[in-house]
């Protein structure tokens, strides 16, 4: 009973409507291990993980900080950052196994960041070896499988492996590159990584899995070159970081070295080239570095218009790279 200016009014229950829904909560994913405690390999270590790591010049410790460390020797951020454009960097296939890789001559340079990971560069491509904690199946259930996005990287790294390692020929290349533990057998490893892909056609449909798989892995190698060029001209990530590092910081020039080269006659870098990236190189310094001042700045700078080379800048600056 509803009252309206004083005078009582009795309203019936407005009926339901046939074509009311009630919306459900959407369940959240079960993220399982992708194999059986019987594939696990387990490698006798005092210490399954480093004491520290450097990252962006703070170091994490894996006993204090363990999530923060598996984040950043699991996740690809950087690419995950260009995931639109990788099409341009490379094919939405498996990588080539290791043997593949010998056959045209390319080296194996290993790395340890999963953003390095199936990137090549000219006569070689960087892997990283195996974090043996993905080998243990109560790490992936304590550690792993309560966070999916740890969980979707360390999948998608596995997978990058049963890419590699294909046969007894890739395995032993694999052991020789110190890609995989020594401890590992041939018996053992077919056992996980059998479980892993079975564990992957029961959940996921399609060629290439998406759904319990980090995005990165639709694509298998990816070129170095193309990647620094995405790095430092795509306009939603453009920095002059980017700009002057590009997507490696190993893959760009050394000042120090062009500047002799330049002075001797050696090397012929237009003038203009070597001052814009010395001077965009310093900039960055001073914005982004403790160890560079504003005067360190006005007086290096004019060097870069006339004659004369910088031989030394602020510590650490001698050279582009980190």
């Amino acid at each position: 009973m509803e009252s309206i200016h004083g005078v009582s009014c009795n309203f019936p229950d407005e009926p339901a409507s046939p074509y009311t829904t009630y919306l459900r909560p959407k369940k959240k994913k079960n993220h399982t291990t992708p194999f059986s405690t019987d594939a696990s390999i387990y490698i006798p270590s005092a210490f399954l993980h480093p004491a520290g790591v450097n990252f962006q010049y703070k170091l994490i410790k894996p006993n204090e900080n363990l999530q923060g460390y598996l984040a950043v020797d699991l996740t690809t951020p950087k690419l995950n950052q260009i995931h639109h454009l990788l099409w341009l960097a490379g094919l939405p296939r498996p990588a080539r196994p290791l043997h593949r890789q010998k056959l045209i001559n390319r080296s194996v340079a290993l790395t340890e960041s999963p953003d390095e990971h199936l990137v090549w560069n000219e006569s070689q491509i960087f892997i990283k070896p195996i974090p043996e904690y993905l080998l243990d199946h109560e790490f992936w259930t304590k550690e792993l499988c309560p966070h999916p996005d740890l969980h979707n990287s360390a999948c998608g790294l596995l997978l990058s492996y049963a890419w590699l390692i294909s046969c007894k020929l890739d395995f032993q290349i694999a052991k020789d590159e110190r890609i995989l533990p020594a401890e590992v057998t041939w018996d053992a490893w077919t056992l996980l990584i059998r479980e892993f892909l079975e564990w992957i056609d029961n959940t996921e449909r399609g060629p290439l899995p998406i759904t319990y798989i980090n995005q990165r892995y639709q694509f298998g190698e990816l070129r170095l070159t193309r990647l620094n060029s995405l790095y430092r001209f795509t306009p939603s990530i453009f920095s002059i970081r980017n700009l002057v590092f590009g997507f490696m910081p190993s893959s760009t020039c050394n000042a120090g070295w062009i500047g002799n080269q330049w002075a001797t006659g050696k090397f012929q870098l237009p003038k203009t080239m070597y001052r814009v990236h010395v001077g965009l190189y310093y900039i960055y310094v001073y914005l982004y570095r403790d160890n560079c001042s504003f005067m360190d700045i006005v007086v290096l700078l004019p060097s870069l218009f006339n004659n004369s080379v910088p031989q030394a800048g602020p510590e650490g600056a001698e050279e582009l790279g980190e």
